[in-house]
């Protein structure tokens, strides 16, 4: 029997659905993947969730160290994220952090699926569902999520809009595996689950399967929540005691649970003023722009996403109501599920189903969506600073740099470049144990380091020279095994001394400008090197010199910069790496590294300095020790 053109068309369809849905994956696996190799993931939550799953496959099931700085379960502290268990088998046939990344992508982009028959069932028009499939694919929100490290929550967008549909359909069998999946995937996704239970109920109909679905979450929120009790029930080992970071709802004048859902009820007032302020009315404005606001005309299924869309507004933490990071992914499934109910809406009840005119007005309505969907995909999806992702011989030293470290050493690590040495029993963001951990991993030549200083995810960015890293130069139980490219790796019970010349003993292919400029009779300055200036202002000008002693001196050398803009100078001492290794202690012809920090006063800011040396020997009697010697400018 010859295949009808109604079976060719369905079929052209869905190879068209799955060669999109393959590019998504590919892309933004690639997209994920070079976010990761050039450093732009952080230990929280990237390494974090690495470590978890590494730690998994080597017997300590859920461990990790980041969070509170000693081992523990995610049963007992962080999130529910039991979906690890399953995901970690295919990490460890193919142990990668790149694994993980693919099968991200790989989860959001089969959220298609379900969109697509969705729109189907509902329109009879398998080209409308194409491109409100493709729709899904474009949204910025689920995109950013994509790609910003990966999370157990990002993982349950796909699962959820599965759940939905087959519940619909009433396939039970498929619909209890995907509410299975959803749930451990986070523990706030019960929270939706129950809302499924009201759904099943009202709208459905099946009201024992509702009333069991609402059971089912209200267990397992339950259970996360009242998990501290659990524990001193079981006689567990107590866990030290750490210091707390306020939660995201500590506004509300409590961290538990309970505290703020009691506030919620007694501060209505400050409740409705908070929800309705600049910034959630913004979030709200960038979550449903891209579908034209047509998600509100179902009421009945945007619902679904209240609890998280409520416990996102009511945060007083900016990453929560915005749509780069991943506390969208239960919204966004019923951003769509709603859009699907609302257009149907439009087309049975204002455009009266077949009339000419209503649906010739419904497309328009349509076309117009769909280009609203193609500019905020333009517009606010990160995928368009993946240009700034791209791999540098800096990052491939920092790789390698980290794979030197061995495994079963622990690692106290800048945050981002941590997440490199997050499959390992022990890893501790700095400065957390880093002053007692086997490593330190640093880079000196970073814009602003990011340091764990205080309780929370809150990070400290910081100049690359600061209080803490000047600290650890001078403590002498860890020595600086390697040195390379501002790449630092310290090294506990390493020798000092050599570590303080591997530091700072140069080669002449490390120079972009040679000078040779005859400081003292003895002190040569070889040339520099122009960095890209540091700080979160970028008020910090950072120049590695190169010095060279061409006779034997035992004298000390005083250095003092000027930096000049119009009327305006300002004076900085500087000693020598650090202070850690004095002139006089210098071997003859040995080229000396010297990294300068210059923090420009605000009222100097410009784009344009001069920059003069003074130059004095300590020793007063030599009458030419003294020297004012223009350098160059900015």
């Amino acid at each position: 029997m010859r295949t009808s053109v109604k079976e060719k068309s369905s079929f052209f369809v869905w190879l068209l659905l799955c060669m999109i849905g393959l590019m998504y994956v590919i892309l933004m696996s690639k997209f994920s993947i070079l976010r990761y190799d050039s450093f732009h993931a952080n230990m929280f939550d990237m390494g974090i969730n690495i470590q978890a799953i590494w730690n998994t496959i080597h017997g300590r099931i859920l461990t990790e160290t980041i969070n509170m700085g000693f081992p523990v379960q995610k049963l007992w502290f962080g999130h529910w994220e039991f979906i690890f268990l399953p995901i970690a088998l295919i990490f460890a046939l193919i142990p990668s952090p790149d694994t993980l990344l693919v099968i991200q992508s790989l989860f959001l982009a089969s959220g298609a699926i379900p969109i697509f028959e969705l729109a189907q069932r509902q329109f009879k028009n398998k080209w409308l569902a194409l491109v409100l499939s493709i729709m899904y694919l474009l949204y910025p929100a689920l995109q950013n999520a994509n790609l910003f490290d990966f999370h157990g929550l990002t993982l349950a967008t796909g699962p959820l809009l599965f759940a939905f549909y087959f519940m619909v359909i009433r396939k039970r069998g498929w619909f209890y595996f995907f509410v299975f999946l959803s749930l451990i995937c986070r523990e706030d996704v019960s929270l939706i689950i129950i809302m499924f239970g009201f759904y099943d109920f009202l709208f459905l109909k099946n009201k024992k399967e509702g009333i069991g679905l609402f059971l089912v979450g209200s267990v397992w929120f339950l259970g996360f929540i009242f998990r501290p009790y659990l524990y001193e029930m079981l006689h567990l080992p107590p866990l030290p005691a750490v210091e707390q970071a306020p939660g995201h709802w500590a506004h509300l004048g409590s961290n538990s649970p309970i505290g703020i859902l009691i506030a919620i009820f007694q501060k209505p007032f400050y409740v409705l003023k908070f929800l309705f302020s600049r910034d959630n009315i913004k979030y709200v404005i960038k979550l449903f722009a891209p579908v034209g606001f047509l998600s509100f005309l179902s009421p009945s299924t945007i619902w679904l996403m209240f609890p998280t869309l409520f416990i996102n507004l009511m945060s007083n933490w900016s990453h929560t109501k915005s749509i780069e990071y991943q506390y969208t992914a239960t919204i966004t499934p019923f951003v769509f599920v709603s859009l699907i109910y609302g257009l149907s809406f439009l087309k049975q009840k204002l455009f009266f189903g077949e009339k000419r005119f209503g649906k010739s007005v419904f497309y328009l309505l349509f076309a117009c969506v769909f280009g609203l969907s193609l500019l905020s995909f333009r517009f606010k999806s990160v995928v368009w600073d993946s240009y700034k992702w791209q791999v540098t011989p800096h990052d491939q030293i920092a790789d390698s740099m980290a794979k030197s470290i061995p495994q079963r050493a622990s690692v106290s690590a800048e945050t981002y470049l941590g997440t490199h040495l997050s499959e390992r029993k022990a890893i501790y963001p700095m400065t957390m144990h880093y002053m007692e951990a086997d490593f330190v991993f640093y880079d000196f030549y970073k814009s602003n380091v990011s340091l764990y200083t205080k309780p929370g995810f809150d990070m400290s960015h910081l100049p690359p020279i600061n209080p803490f890293i000047l600290s650890l130069l001078k403590n002498r139980e860890y020595g600086i095994r390697s040195f390379q490219n501002g790449i630092v790796v310290f090294r506990r019970g390493y020798n000092y001394e050599k570590g303080i010349q591997e530091l700072c003993f140069g080669r002449k292919n490390e120079i972009k400008s040679f000078i040779r400029k005859q400081v003292t009779p003895n002190l040569l300055l070889v040339g520099n090197t122009t960095r890209p200036r540091v700080g979160i202002d970028r008020s910090i000008l950072h120049y590695t010199f190169f010095w060279k002693k061409t006779k034997r001196d035992e004298n000390s050398v005083l250095l003092t910069f000027v930096i000049k803009n119009g009327n305006y100078s300002a004076s900085f001492s500087h000693h020598f790496v650090f202070g850690l290794y004095p002139y006089a202690s210098w071997p003859v012809n040995q080229v000396i590294r010297d990294e300068i920090y210059l923090k420009i006063p605000y009222k100097m800011h410009s784009d344009h300095y001069q920059i003069f040396l003074k130059v004095k020997n300590a020793d007063a009697s030599n009458q030419k020790g003294s020297f004012l010697l223009y350098l160059f400018q900015d």
